[in-house]
């Protein structure tokens, strides 16, 4: 199982791996996964933009590699608190298309 969350929800798992361009200060020397990180060029676009984007660098990853990179048990982090706007969300939904187990933290 993967997990997605926020640095304020989960941010002290050991498992954490952030996976957004910036992490907060304290999270430095950390886990930091850059295949999923967006780049500085996509963090200026917008909505569909931005998505459609996203989209594009995680068709050029494979989705096993990147689950066997992460490990089992890995907690994506990124800023957003609410999934629904933020890119974790479309890389459960790629790792699930995958086969992979993926659930967002309580």
């Amino acid at each position: 199982m993967i997990y997605t969350s926020s640095f304020k929800q989960s941010g002290k798992d050991p498992n954490a791996v952030a996976i957004c361009r910036g992490v907060p200060v304290w999270f430095k020397n950390r886990r930091i996964y850059d295949p999923l990180r967006p780049s500085r060029e996509m963090l200026a676009l917008k909505g569909a933009a931005f998505d459609a984007a996203y989209q594009a660098l995680l068709a050029r990853l494979d989705p096993r590699l990147v689950a066997r990179e992460l490990g089992d048990g890995a907690v994506l982090l990124c800023w957003e608190s609410d999934p629904a706007l933020c890119h974790r969300t479309a890389v459960a939904d790629w790792l699930r298309a995958a086969g992979y187990d993926v659930a967002e933290v309580a």
